[in-house]
């Protein structure tokens, strides 16, 4: 766990110098261990001890996955130098296995959002001004409609209600889908998107950025959120759904940076924005005077709080 790597070291060195006169296995389990510390601390022989491990097939499956995770939270770009079977056995895994053989959220965390992102058959991007759906191999843009269904899909993994789905998708005082209506819209949607029968839900592995971003939110990867975040969610929707998930997705993306005095993801945050005076004030708080992103954060908090001022007086 973290704040106990003092006490996994020394287990560490115990098993390797219990190892030494050993059988392979045992040493292998050696390896495992100092390179399970090594990767967390950084250790340059971390990868070298993982790499004993996860190649000695005379170790259960359980270690050796463990030590392919750490591998990989050592080695950048270390996927491609896991042997098959294990990279086959890792890109099936439930995120719960994963959990449950790793370690800590706030160290493996990026390495299971790797491995989601390498085994899954669709990606979908609704921030990144095109709404688009990656399946196949095959980019398509997704017309507004059928992106609402998406979304609805992607927030909804164990599947949507016909209903609940009606009531995602129709706006106060407009007629609901009828029946036929929504086996028609469904029938459109399947030539882009792989879908299931009722409770619809996407029949694939898939990521989405709006999961994506509230990982990193989660995370406290707020630089990272904010990359993501090149627009609002389907901003020309008037879907119920999506204007609650729209609205909540920003401000909890707002608040996060707000919190974390992150110069970067503020001035970042601000200028997606546009007129946030609070997140401007913010960014202006915490850049440095030799910054040239002051001056630009001064301007844009004085231009914004005489632009409230005269709204204010016309008001009146």
């Amino acid at each position: 766990e973290v704040g106990r790597l003092d006490e996994a070291a020394r287990v560490a060195a115990d098993i390797t110098e219990l190892s030494a006169v050993g059988v392979e296995a045992e040493r292998s389990l050696a390896a495992l261990a100092r390179g399970m510390v090594g990767a967390v601390t950084g250790a340059p022989e971390a990868p070298d001890d993982l790499q004993t491990a996860l190649h000695d097939t005379s170790l259960v499956a359980e270690q050796r996955l463990m030590a392919a995770l750490y591998f990989l939270l050592a080695v950048d770009g270390g996927a491609s130098r896991l042997p098959p079977d294990l990279a086959r056995l890792l890109s099936q895994l439930h995120p719960t296995a994963l959990r449950v053989l790793s370690g800590p959220e706030a160290l493996l965390a990026p390495v299971w959002a790797t491995l989601h992102k390498r085994s899954a058959a669709l990606t979908l991007r609704f921030l990144a001004g095109e709404v688009t759906a990656v399946h196949g191999g095959r980019e398509v843009k997704l017309p507004q409609r059928v992106a609402e269904v998406a979304l609805a899909l992607a927030l909804h993994p164990e599947g949507i209600t016909r209903d609940a789905l009606n009531d995602f998708l129709t706006p106060e005082g407009q007629a609901p889908f009828t029946a036929g209506g929504m086996r028609g819209m469904l029938t459109r949607v399947r030539t882009l998107l792989p879908v299931s029968d009722a409770p619809y839900r996407l029949t694939v592995p898939y990521v989405a950025d709006v999961a994506e971003l509230r990982e990193h939110l989660a995370n406290h990867r707020v630089r990272q959120a904010v990359a993501l975040y090149r627009q609002p969610l389907l901003p020309l929707s008037e879907a119920p759904g999506v204007v609650e998930e729209r609205e909540g997705l920003e401000e909890e993306l707002r608040q996060a940076v707000l919190l974390s005095r992150d110069a970067d993801a503020l001035c970042e945050l601000a200028e997606r924005l546009g007129d946030d005076l609070e997140t401007w004030e913010a960014a202006a708080a915490v850049l440095g005077p030799s910054d040239p992103r002051l001056a630009v954060a001064r301007a844009r908090v004085k231009r914004l709080e005489a632009s409230y001022a005269e709204g204010a007086t016309a008001a009146v």
